[in-house]
Formats: C-alpha cells, sequence, structure tokens
C-alpha cells in the first residue's frame, strides 16, 4: 500500500507498507511487515529513501459487500487488529473501472495526482499521473485514458517523461480538474506514435 503526501514546504513524501494480504471470508487483511518513507523536492526529481522499519503491528482491514463474488467497493473496517492503525482514516478500496475496450485487466493504472495553484511538474508536462512500475511499464509517448470518480473516460494524456514511479504527462484533450485516473492496456507505441 503506498499514499502520497506533500510536505508544508511543497517536497512529496511516499510512504510505503509491504507486506501480505489475507482473505477472511468477506475480509481481506492487509498485514504489513516493512515500512517505508521515501522523498524528492520535485516530481521529475528520483525517490531517496529517508527511512525504513519494521511493522508487524500494523493490520488494514476491508469488507466486499459481495464477498468477493463480483468487484465491488472494499469498504474499510474497524476490527480488534486494526487499533494501531486508527490514525490511517483509511477510503474505500475503489476497483478500476471496465470502460468498453478498457474492460480487460490494464498494463498500468495510477492516480492523478493533485497539483497545487500555478505549479509546473517541468519536461513540458501539466500533469503527473503516479502508480507502482510507472517508468519500466510505460514509454514516452504513450497514451493514457483519464477516469473520472465515476469511471467514465474524461480525457487522454501523452506521457512526456517517466522519473520512477511519477510520469509526467501533458493534456492531450478533456476535462483535466475530474480526472482522477489514468491508465491504458498498451506499453508500446508504434513508429508513427500510434497505438
Amino acid at each position: 500500500m503506498r499514499i502520497l503526501g506533500r510536505q508544508p514546504d511543497g517536497s512529496l513524501r511516499l510512504r510505503q507498507y509491504e507486506g501480505e494480504v489475507h482473505r477472511l471470508g468477506a475480509r481481506a487483511e492487509l498485514r504489513s511487515k516493512r515500512c517505508y518513507v521515501f522523498g524528492k523536492d520535485q516530481f521529475e526529481d528520483r525517490l531517496t529513501p529517508l527511512e525504513r522499519w519494521d511493522c508487524e503491528h500494523l493490520y488494514f482491514v476491508y469488507e466486499s459487500p459481495s464477498a468477493f463474488a463480483r468487484r465491488d467497493t472494499l469498504a474499510p473496517i474497524a476490527t480488534e487488529r486494526t487499533i494501531y492503525a486508527d490514525w490511517f482514516a483509511p477510503a474505500p478500496l475503489e476497483p478500476l473501472p471496465t470502460v468498453g475496450e478498457f474492460a480487460d485487466r490494464p498494463h498500468f493504472a495510477g492516480q492523478i495526482a493533485p497539483l497545487r495553484p500555478q505549479e509546473s511538474p517541468g519536461e513540458n508536462a501539466d500533469a503527473v499521473v503516479w502508480g507502482y512500475d510507472a517508468a519500466r511499464r510505460l514509454r514516452n509517448g504513450n497514451i493514457l485514458e483519464a477516469l473520472d470518480e465515476h469511471g467514465a473516460v474524461v480525457g487522454r494524456l501523452r506521457v512526456v517523461a517517466r522519473p520512477g514511479d511519477f510520469i509526467l504527462c501533458k493534456w492531450i484533450e478533456g476535462d483535466r480538474e475530474a480526472g482522477v485516473i489514468a491508465y491504458t492496456r498498451r506499453s508500446q507505441i508504434s513508429a508513427d506514435g500510434l497505438f
């Protein structure tokens, strides 16, 4: 599980919790083993490890309304095991939407990071998408579909740079304010720049 945050000076912090997921009936219990904090000043910088510790006391529990019989939103729940993670204030886990031709599992999916007013991520970009293993899964020139919080396609972005898990993008079309998720099913671009 990874959480992106900002320091008061605008620098970025990424908290990463690694461990195991155990399914217990209609519940999924995330049991943390190792915790990390990474940092960087600007989106185009590389992440620097800042801290690492063992955190076997952290449990995050989510419940499936259908007991995992279908794709649905997993709701966070409090149990006797989540007491040490009360500070977390978990949000529901939303599955990636299935939209038309993108109904198959995506090759890459990430969150469109909110930018501060007049903030430029650099490299001729006007958007940042962050997701696990982004630099390896994507190439400059890839086109990402942008979805709103309801799963409707609201625009498209082109990848212009790939500094680690943060992808610098340029909006090609669409509603910049409504986009929250960006993804693609393809990782390569053809010689003419089209899929």
